[in-house]
């Protein structure tokens, strides 16, 4: 999305499920990183199969119908592609300098590596979406003039990916199904997490959440075609106040690489001077 078209609850809900997000790794860090007695609702229900899983699916669909609103999804998935690299790469650096320092024991119970995560999740959908985009421009649509014709395929795609998205959410009970039963480490991405896994320090399967993704792709095909706002009239203090959310929701992979470094760096840093 160009700068001067933004659309301002996409970019305002976004900036929300990034800042719940990182309060999440937060609390996630001072609880089993320092190993302090707080935050042990993190351990409840509610936050684990509603809390949780609500900020994540809000954060991925968005995701998905900003796609329909970007330029070059190639592009976006290679830098994607780049980011995810980076984080895998940096967490296991990070993991190997805390078990040497003996910020952690064990590696395999510690650890913080991050092998399929959020980022990996997006660059994955934004790939996807733009195969879609390139057969259906380049391919189907060139050969139907009509506008009928542009129509029916356009609806048929956007119909074909609701429903690829609902079939991969619906693999959740086989996902884990399969899981822990063998030592097969290449369907991880995929949710099929092998019996010898270690300690991950960030975790998301593409089952199901590119089934949201792609469910997202779906909505923004459909209510977000025209690239306009669904809310050109919203209340101007409503727009005051998601100005400080839609800042996060434009910056959102920055804001999400950054701060995992920064909390770690924070809290261990506070542990030593004897904070913690």
């Amino acid at each position: 999305m160009g700068k001067n078209k933004r659309i301002f609850e996409l970019d305002a809900l976004r900036g929300i499920a990034v800042i719940l997000m990182i309060c999440h790794h937060f609390m996630w860090d001072v609880r089993y990183v320092l190993k302090l007695d707080l935050f042990s609702f993190q351990e409840g229900d509610f936050f684990n199969y509603f809390l949780q899983p609500f900020f994540v699916c809000v954060f991925v669909m968005i995701s998905g119908i900003c796609c329909v609103l970007s330029r070059n999804n190639l592009v976006r998935a290679l830098r994607l592609f780049v980011a995810a690299i980076v984080v895998s790469v940096v967490t296991a650096i990070a993991s190997l300098i805390m078990l040497k320092t003996g910020e952690i024991s064990s590696l395999s119970r510690d650890g913080l590596f991050v092998f399929f995560n959020v980022i990996h999740l997006l660059t994955v959908g934004t790939f996807i979406c733009w195969i879609v985009q390139m057969i259906e421009h380049k391919v189907l649509l060139k050969r139907h003039t009509e506008e009928y014709a542009r129509k029916y395929f356009s609806e048929l795609v956007t119909g074909g990916l609701i429903v690829a998205g609902a079939l991969i959410m619906l693999f959740v009970p086989l996902v884990e199904k399969l899981s822990y039963r063998n030592n097969i480490w290449i369907f991880l991405p995929i949710g099929i997490l092998p019996d010898n896994i270690i300690s991950m320090g960030d975790y998301l399967p593409m089952v199901p959440w590119l089934g949201v993704f792609l469910i997202g792709i779906s909505v923004g095909r459909t209510m977000y075609a025209e690239k306009k706002s669904a809310f050109p009239d919203a209340p101007a203090a409503l727009r005051k106040i998601s100005v400080p959310f839609e800042f996060v929701g434009r910056n959102a992979i920055w804001f999400y690489l950054i701060h995992w470094p920064v909390i770690k760096a924070i809290l261990i840093a506070g542990r030593h001077l004897g904070l913690f």
